[in-house]
C-alpha cells in the first residue's frame, strides 16, 4: 500500500452541497491531493454539536 494523504470530511460542510459537489471540488481545485476520501456521517443531528454522530433518526438521511 502506498502512503498518501486521506481526506476525512463531512460532505456538505466541505463542498457546500452533496456528493456531486464534492466530486466537482475534488476533480477541480483539489485534484491529485488525496489518495482517498472518508465521508463522515450525514444524519440530522440532535443539537448540531456532533454533526452526524448524534442523529435524531438513523433512518433519515438529509
Amino acid at each position: 500500500m502506498k502512503n498518501s494523504v486521506q481526506l476525512i470530511t463531512y460532505v456538505d460542510r466541505l463542498s457546500g452541497g452533496g456528493f456531486p459537489e464534492l466530486r466537482a471540488l475534488l476533480d477541480g481545485r483539489l485534484q491529485g491531493l488525496f489518495g482517498g476520501v472518508h465521508a463522515l456521517p450525514f444524519f440530522n443531528p440532535i443539537d448540531g454539536a456532533d454533526a452526524g454522530f448524534d442523529p435524531t433518526d438513523h433512518t433519515i438521511v438529509d
